[in-house]
């Protein structure tokens, strides 16, 4: 919980204050919005991260091997295993 609090609140700085630009020039024309490209950006992760987790929590098995589902029969060796 703490930690979702520190990356809000960095968050928020990050838009207050702009982002420098990458040749370290710290004039206010130099500096680029966080608004329009970096929020865009942030929420298009979270939203990809959160259709990860529904579908990896509601549906588990759905990525998965078929195979496991497939009941052990002690009588009968797999015919992949060839005695030697």
């Amino acid at each position: 919980m703490n930690f979702s609090i520190l990356i809000l609140f960095h968050l928020i700085f990050l838009h207050k204050t702009l982002r420098s630009s990458k040749l370290l020039c710290h004039l206010f024309n130099d500096k680029i919005n966080f608004f329009p490209y970096f929020f865009v950006k942030d929420m298009f992760n979270i939203l990809i991260f959160i259709i990860f987790f529904i579908l990896l929590l509601n549906l588990p098995f759905l990525l998965g091997d078929v195979e496991i589902f497939i009941t052990a029969n002690s009588l009968n060796r797999p015919k992949h295993i060839v005695p030697e």
